[in-house]
């Protein structure tokens, strides 16, 4: 039995149309501003009724929980914790997610304070912990087991790694392997991504895409969950599609290597429908600087079809 996949992305704010228009489209949002600022339950309550009931919200927990440094013991953190949870109970919202910065340890006196900050709450929602601490390696032990004792889950990126700590749930949040979220994951990574769940044997899974393409990113990895098939990244094919993306930002001149260290991230159609990286036909330019777009794709006119 295949696990119930929800898809979506980390806020609505650069989402043409606002909240209204981006329910129409997704079925899910992580709610990121909350890590900034806490919104009056005024504008909370006006969330929950622009969107359909279907429709899932999970929150993010203020930054002064997590980045500050200050005591999760503290009155203060209590209070946040306390209107957190209160936000997730007025939107509906089944998951409130915790993003510990990599510096952040856990040792014991740590793992008890998140243990009695939790039960001072009534916190409706499932708590969801990503320490980024730990990317790509084993959670320390204390920390794995008090996520086991309050069934937290434990966020991963999917395009990474697995769970490490026992749930029926997965919540993933997709960042990808690039710096400052600068990534589009391939077709081969999406596959591999949704295997995940599969894996796991999860009941249910959350995706939320956070990179800077990742409205486009999510709308491909429901319409594959949908069809079985990623829709295509541009209009065009081949050095027409490299063209579309070249136009979004890239500058000139560049020479070869800034072209596909600034462009070499993105995605592009070749003609038998497959998706590479652009690096993969920047990487066949001659060395040099390039002064237009029209000079790029000139230069690469003589490769054969299938490469280009």
């Amino acid at each position: 039995m295949s696990a119930e996949v929800l898809i979506g992305a980390g806020g609505w704010g650069y989402f043409s149309g606002g909240l209204a228009s981006y329910a129409r489209t997704f079925q899910f949002v992580e709610v990121n501003s909350t890590f900034y600022r806490l919104p009056a339950i005024a504008d909370v309550v006006r969330w929950r009724r622009t969107v359909p009931s279907s429709f899932s919200f999970s929150v993010k927990g203020p930054r002064q929980l997590t980045h500050t440094g200050v005591r999760l013991d503290s009155p203060l953190t209590r209070e946040l914790f306390a209107q957190t949870a209160t936000i997730c109970t007025r939107l509906k919202s089944p998951w409130l997610v915790l993003e510990f910065p990599p510096w952040r340890g856990f040792d014991n006196s740590c793992c008890t304070a998140i243990v009695d900050l939790v039960s001072t709450a009534n916190l409706e929602a499932t708590l969801c912990m990503e320490a980024r601490g730990y990317r790509g390696k084993d959670l320390p032990p204390v920390l794995a087991k008090i996520m086991t004792d309050i069934a937290a889950i434990d966020v991963v990126d999917p395009l990474v790694e697995d769970p490490r700590v026992p749930s029926r749930q997965a919540y993933f949040r997709v960042f990808g392997k690039g710096e400052k979220n600068v990534y589009q994951p391939t077709d081969e990574e999406l596959e591999d991504a949704d295997d995940r769940t599969s894996r796991g044997g999860f009941d249910f899974a959350v995706f939320a895409f956070h990179g800077v393409k990742m409205y486009k990113d999510a709308a491909r990895f429901a319409a594959f969950k949908r069809t079985g098939l990623f829709p295509k990244v541009t209009k065009g094919d081949g050095l027409s599609s490299l063209d579309e993306i070249l136009k979004e930002d890239a500058r000139f001149p560049s020479s070869r290597d800034e072209l596909i260290r600034h462009q070499g991230w993105k995605l592009v159609d070749l003609a038998d429908s497959k998706r590479v990286r652009a690096s993969v036909l920047l990487r066949q330019l001659d060395d040099g600087v390039y002064r237009s777009r029209a000079e790029v794709t000139a230069s690469l006119s003589s490769l054969p079809p299938s490469k280009a």
